[in-house]
């Protein structure tokens, strides 16, 4: 169990296997020491899930009423793109995408 302390595990099965619900519970068992987060699920979702928390939990105070751009990048799941922005644009005076020279306007507030 030292390999996973404070690490975040995904549980998965990617064969066709039968396997009693109670193997679960014995998983729980064994992780909920050690690791920091564990799910049923595949390590892209659980990347995700960790993403997800990240970005609710963060502090976004100090962007008040500032001029926010939110980097383009390939590799960001648009799902982050939806939290990110669900969470600055009440409190940002502009949202922008892009990239900083030439960035997209999303939203901007007109006081």
């Amino acid at each position: 169990m030292a390999n996973f302390a404070g690490k975040a595990v995904a549980f998965t099965c990617s064969t066709d296997a039968i396997i009693p619900s109670w193997i679960y519970l014995s998983l729980a068992d064994k992780f909920h020491k050690a690791v920091a987060y564990y799910d049923f699920k595949t390590v892209e979702l659980l990347r995700l899930d960790l993403w997800k928390k990240q970005i609710l939990a963060a502090d976004f105070s100090s962007y008040k009423d500032q001029k926010v751009v939110i980097r383009a990048r390939s590799d960001i799941p648009e799902s982050l793109y939806l939290l990110a922005a669900g969470r600055l644009i009440p409190i940002v005076k502009a949202l922008m995408y892009g990239e900083v020279g030439m960035p997209k306007v999303i939203f901007k507030r007109i006081d």
